[in-house]
């Protein structure tokens, strides 16, 4: 069966951590940002050899780029039009960089299914740049590419939030809240949301979602209020995670997902044992809940991690890393 997006049909989704590295130093953010890490996380550069993957697999792709910031990535528009010649995209950007520019006068609005605009609103303020991302949004949709945007709901910008959403109503855009999944101080997000902040958060998740039309998308942010009371879980699920999607590092190793820890595949060695089909998800937690709806059987659960797991969790937040990203 082949998967419908908009008047995109694809067989399988990738999502793709093209690099590791940002321009930007969110404190909720896991990921390599140093300048020292740039070279090492910036992603490898044989952008033939990646396209050629995807064609090589006779399948019809819809590739999920993200980071990392994605446009970092020294070849990142060449390689987009080189895997939009037969597959599809979709991009999670700060969209700070001038490379956003080149990307929309060489793509094609058809072939990309959304772009997903990060606010990360302290690191604007911080550069002087709430404009900058007004402005980018704006050329962005005029130019015909389906966009939205998100703001991570990180503990202490909750009180700022309803000023943050205000703001940008006023200018043209919604902003619609991310579910924050990881430490701050200590605690556990967002099993350790307070009532007051699901009471903020699911006020902004009903203003955004009744006033945004969103694409009609493989990751759909308003998903995340299934998320606001803990980890989704789908273990004991059928699930087309390896089947309908897979993951993929900077190293181009396929993963079925992001908790597997095997490989299925890598793309610079043009190997890739697709699964047959459907098959029991054997995990505790969907760090990818986003995909974990689109592709699991059934309804989740919602899982509380424990003092114990959750102390091993922030001795090696490594392992949780992937819960960022998307």
């Amino acid at each position: 069966m082949i998967r419908k997006n908009l008047t995109i049909q694809y067989d399988i989704l990738a999502d793709w951590l093209i690099n590791a590295y940002c321009n930007y130093a969110c404190e909720y953010c896991p990921q390599v940002r140093t300048k020292s890490h740039r070279k090492k996380s910036a992603g490898r550069t044989d952008i033939d050899a990646m396209a050629d993957f995807f064609d090589s697999t006779n399948l019809t792709w819809l590739i999920h780029m993200s980071g990392g910031e994605p446009f970092l990535h020294p070849e990142f528009v060449s390689l987009c039009r080189l895997l939009t010649k037969n597959h599809y995209i979709s991009v999670n950007s700060n969209i700070s960089l001038k490379a956003l520019d080149a990307f929309m006068r060489s793509m094609d609005p058809a072939r990309v299914a959304f772009i997903h605009a990060s606010l990360h609103y302290y690191e604007r303020i911080k550069r002087q740049s709430l404009s900058g991302f007004l402005h980018a949004m704006h050329e962005t949709k005029a130019a015909g590419f389906p966009a939205y945007v998100t703001q991570v709901f990180y503990p202490p910008l909750v009180e700022e939030f309803g000023e943050i959403f205000s703001y940008f109503h006023r200018n043209g855009i919604i902003v619609h809240p991310k579910i924050f999944r990881g430490f701050y101080r200590g605690r556990l997000y967002p099993q350790e949301y307070s009532e007051r902040d699901r009471r903020v958060f699911a006020e902004f998740y009903d203003r955004a979602s009744s006033m945004d039309e969103l694409p009609a998308t493989h990751i759909n942010p308003d998903h995340d209020i299934k998320s606001l009371q803990g980890f989704l879980s789908f273990k004991g699920s059928s699930c087309l995670a390896g089947n309908r999607y897979v993951r993929i590092d900077y190293e181009g190793n396929i993963y079925r997902c992001s908790m597997a820890g095997s490989a299925i595949g890598n793309i610079f060695q043009k190997k890739f044992a697709r699964f047959a089909g459907a098959e029991i998800c054997p995990y505790r937690i969907c760090p990818c809940s986003y995909f974990g709806l689109e592709f699991a059987d059934g309804q989740p659960k919602t899982v509380k991690i424990g003092p114990l797991v959750k102390r091993l969790i922030k001795l090696k937040q490594d392992m949780f890393a992937q819960i960022h990203r998307i």
